[in-house]
């Protein structure tokens, strides 16, 4: 994989979100142009704010196939896989308890949002965000959601979209 090109990224982050990025924040994972595809950020921000999505998706392309997915009843899908399979079950029950454990150390020890785990949900069997599923699994994390969704969907552009419009 190509370095992120960091001088760039805060830019690239922001025509990627739309807004700029809330901080801080650090790259985690990077697409196969170079470009972030996944950023990180403690449970507590700058301005104060609580952050209970440890991880952010940030890749344009992903995050649009992800949101059609969504749209076609994919929660709603995954939520029933994990009722389905007790093995898949066990494993995000395990990665709720993983997140809680980073987004502490993300936050210097402390989880200001303690409260809720996966995509800042109060229980991880009821899937509410796929984006953040993927994020997990890109992250390098045992996410059986996200690696399902990667095994039918691509998981980067082919068209270098992030290049064309960042203009950097």
């Amino acid at each position: 994989m190509r370095a992120v090109p960091w001088r760039h990224t805060p830019k690239v982050l922001e025509v990627q979100l739309g807004r700029p990025p809330q901080t801080p924040w650090r790259v985690v994972v990077g697409c196969k142009y170079g470009f972030p595809q996944v950023i990180a950020s403690p449970s507590k921000l700058d301005n104060g704010a609580l952050n209970p999505q440890w991880i952010w998706l940030t890749c344009p392309f992903l995050r649009k196939s992800i949101g059609r997915f969504e749209d076609g009843g994919g929660c709603v899908a995954a939520t029933n896989l994990l009722e389905s399979k007790q093995h898949l079950a066990s494993q995000i029950m395990n990665l709720d308890k993983e997140v809680r454990r980073l987004r502490a150390e993300e936050g210097e020890g402390i989880d200001h949002a303690f409260d809720v785990g996966l995509a800042g949900s109060a229980d991880p069997l009821k899937v509410k965000c796929i984006h953040a599923h993927v994020a997990h699994h890109l992250a390098g994390l045992k996410d059986p959601i996200g690696r399902e969704y990667l095994k039918e969907h691509s998981r980067t552009c082919a068209d270098r979209k992030c290049l064309r419009t960042t203009d950097i």
